[in-house]
C-alpha cells in the first residue's frame, strides 16, 4: 500500500487509464503499515459504470488508535474489504492521506 501513498501524480494517471477497461486491477505484495495484523497484502482497483471500488484482503486489523478521518476511513476499508468512490481523485487523495499511518 505504501506504494500508492507515495505514488505520483503521473503514475495515478496511468492507473486511471487502465481501469478503463473496467477489469480488475490486483497488486500483490504490497506492504502495509506497521500498525495492520499482517505486514503484506494484495488491493484491487475497479472501476464500474461512474464508481472506482478499491479492494483489500480480508481479515487486516490496525492497531493504531489516533489519526483522524483517514484512520476512520482505513479502519472501514479493512473491516468491509472494500471502499467505493465516486470520483478517481477522492480515492487518490484517501490513499494519500494514509501517510499518516507510516
Amino acid at each position: 500500500m505504501r506504494e500508492f501513498i507515495d505514488g505520483t501524480d503521473e503514475q495515478f494517471a496511468n492507473l486511471k487509464k487502465s481501469l478503463q477497461d473496467e477489469k480488475c486491477h490486483v497488486y500483490h505484495k504490497c506492504k502495509l503499515p506497521s500498525c495492520c495484523s499482517r505486514q503484506m497484502c494484495s488491493i484491487a482497483f475497479e472501476k464500474d459504470m461512474d464508481a472506482y471500488t478499491l479492494l483489500i484482503d480480508n481479515g487486516i486489523v490496525c492497531s493504531k488508535t489516533l489519526g483522524g478521518t483517514a484512520l476512520v476511513l482505513f479502519r472501514q476499508w479493512l473491516a468491509a474489504g472494500r471502499i467505493i468512490f465516486l470520483d478517481f481523485n477522492d480515492l487518490k487523495e484517501f490513499l494519500k492521506s494514509l501517510w499518516i499511518l507510516y
